[in-house]
């Protein structure tokens, strides 16, 4: 910033009006750096949600295409807060009966995460 002369030919600091612009800019900075944090925790959390939920679906799938041929199958014990729903069933258009359609929902705190479905025949 540059130094002011008053009209005594003294020097002066900033002006109040410099000083309060100054605040004014630094706290802009600040509050987008500070929405910038929570913005990139909450997509973390999201991300790290969704990395568990395919996680535990693909376990489940696993756990059922390597059981032998039934029309239940064991479900995993997910971490708590959440839960693993399994619905098997015969394949839509199927013209035989040894083609299952297994659908594997995952949930988080109540609130549905992922829905996969997959196919499992008898070997």
């Amino acid at each position: 910033m540059q130094e002011h002369t008053n009209i005594k030919g003294r020097q002066g600091g900033f002006t109040l009006i410099e000083s309060l612009l100054a605040l004014v800019i630094l706290a802009i900075v600040v509050i987008a750096f500070v929405s910038g944090l929570g913005t990139g925790a909450k997509a973390s959390l999201i991300a790290n949600e969704q990395a568990t939920a395919e996680s535990l679906a693909r376990s489940q799938i696993e756990l059922i295409k390597n059981a032998n041929y039934s029309a239940t199958y064991a479900a995993l014990q997910p971490p708590p807060t959440w839960s693993i729903s399994t619905n098997v069933g015969v394949a839509p258009n199927s013209t035989i009966d040894a083609l299952q359609e297994v659908n594997v929902s995952i949930s988080h705190s109540g609130k549905q995460v992922l829905s996969v479905s997959a196919y499992k025949g008898n070997r």
